[in-house]
């Protein structure tokens, strides 16, 4: 892969996981209820949302899409430059 080719592979990936929420979903249970929460982290302090029922699906998928996008992006970046120029 060429440098201008990774570099924009790279940017794109970027760009597509800066648009993707961050965190993870945490379920409490209450009074033996399950409750579901977004949990994120922002300068350094952790913020959390209440998810309704219909919600929780919608953004676990948009979570782990953000998942798999950083992973690629971590797995390009680690390629040897040797690779990355004839990959």
């Amino acid at each position: 892969m060429e440098d201008r080719d990774f570099l924009k592979k790279t940017t794109e990936l970027a760009t597509k996981i800066s648009k993707l929420p961050k965190g993870y979903i945490s379920r409490k249970v209450i009074g033996g209820k399950s409750y579901f929460y977004h949990q994120w982290s922002e300068n350094g302090q952790k913020h959390g949302k209440y998810l309704r029922d219909e919600e929780v699906e919608p953004l676990s998928e948009l979570i782990e899409s953000r998942k798999a996008l950083q992973k690629e992006l971590r797995d390009l970046r680690e390629k040897p430059s040797s690779q990355k120029r004839y990959a």
